[in-house]
């Protein structure tokens, strides 16, 4: 897990749950909440929120999200070069 993705993380639930944004412990989140935390939830939770929702709606799910290819994901209105990267990495 990358630092920045840990201290989102940890923004957003307290060890054993709970916290701020979220009532479950990290291994539990939902598909959308664990998306938007990787597509950079820092000071854009609702929108990078909204947009995990969007794209899991459209692909599918996570699994079939992330078995996209790049430049497909890089037409996705809100999904730049830097949000794709932390999606594959």
């Amino acid at each position: 897990m990358t630092g920045r993705i840990k201290h989102d993380l940890e923004r957003f639930i307290r060890p054993g749950g709970g916290g701020p944004g979220l009532d479950l412990a990290p291994e539990r989140l939902p598909d959308a909440d664990l998306l938007a935390l990787l597509l950079g939830a820092r000071s854009t939770r609702g929108r990078s929120l909204a947009l995990a929702r969007e794209l899991l709606d459209r692909h599918g799910g996570l699994h079939a999200l992330l078995r996209r290819d790049a430049a497909e994901l890089a037409a996705v209105d809100g999904l730049g070069a830097a949000r794709i990267a932390r999606l594959f990495a």
